[in-house]
């Protein structure tokens, strides 16, 4: 009976736990920002939405506008950018470093706050865009020396560490259209014919996890990729998958060779394989505890002296 009490008091507890977080995390977060499309298109301003809608870089917004940077996907912006709660490491060490603002949970929290334009953070992360904000409204400020999001770059740069890495990308004077900050030596993917013109890299299809580039190169060089380092990206091209390397910190980079080819960028999840075995082994582990409770169960009826009735 206590037994049985003190289980419905637990469960009575966790439900309570989580009516408890709702109340008091999820509903402010829900009404705290009350505005509808309407009001957020006369306070960001029309001319300015329309220009972002229309750009073909990233956007990243001012500290007074981070309430609207999850609302590309309604606004039909291609990428908006105030913070994002999965930036990877590297990319939120990029960004915070140029602002001059320390989070007081330090690397355990990775929401970014941008007071002002990051200068060389968002040219590596491929910032067209600067919304400011203005006591009289937003400002969009056009940035011109960002890096698309895929780019030929012929000169390279070797430094030994990620700490090294990040200070060279910040240090005055470096232009990464022109330099590539590596940590280690990438592949190179062969080119499959030769140049027939002038360098150029044009993306023929996109989508998520997915982008496919015809690239021609006289001299070949390396194709940087502006977007978050993450391992599972490979570079493919004449049948042959090699990973992206870590760039200028926080992006991508593979080599290529001299000629004309095209390239295929794919996302792949490294640890689905794993976590699907041991996934099974966990299933197969209770089967077969659940199969010797049941033998064990059989067994002990089977020695239970019979009961006999008159």
């Amino acid at each position: 009976m206590k037994g049985r009490l003190a289980g419905g008091l637990f469960v009575a507890g966790v439900y309570l736990a989580v009516l408890a977080d709702l109340v008091v995390v999820a509903l402010p977060s829900i009404y705290n920002h009350q505005e509808s499309l309407a009001d957020t298109r006369t306070r960001l301003g029309n001319q300015n939405l329309g220009v972002i809608a229309r750009a073909d870089s990233r956007v990243a917004m001012d500290q007074p506008y981070r309430a609207y940077s999850n609302l590309g996907s309604v606004l039909g912006f291609r990428s908006v950018s105030s913070y994002d709660p999965v930036l990877l490491k590297r990319t939120t060490d990029l960004l915070r470093a140029p602002q001059g603002v320390n989070d007081p949970w330090g690397n355990l929290s990775n929401s970014i706050s941008l007071p002002k334009d990051g200068g060389p953070s968002f040219n590596v992360l491929g910032v067209g865009y600067w919304l400011e904000f203005q006591p009289t409204g937003a400002r969009l400020s056009e940035r011109t020396m960002h890096l698309p999001r895929l780019s030929l770059v012929a000169g390279q740069r070797f430094v030994p560490t990620p700490a090294a890495s990040l200070a060279a990308v910040l240090a005055p004077g470096f232009a990464p259209r022109a330099e590539v900050i590596l940590e280690q030596a990438p592949a190179m993917l062969d080119s499959t014919a030769p140049a027939r013109g002038r360098e150029r890299v044009a993306i023929v299809a996109e989508r998520p996890g997915y982008i496919r580039a015809e690239v021609e190169s006289p001299r070949g060089g390396y194709l940087v990729f502006s977007e978050s380092y993450y391992p599972g990206w490979r570079a493919d091209t004449g049948g042959r998958a090699v990973p992206l390397v870590p760039a200028d910190h926080a992006v991508m980079a593979v080599q290529i060779g001299p000629g004309r080819s095209t390239v295929t960028l794919r996302f792949t999840t490294p640890w689905l394989m794993p976590s699907a075995t041991i996934a099974g082994l966990g299933l197969l582990g209770i089967a077969i505890l659940f199969a010797w409770q049941q033998l064990a169960a059989n067994d002990h009826a089977a020695r239970a002296p019979a009961v006999r009735t008159t």
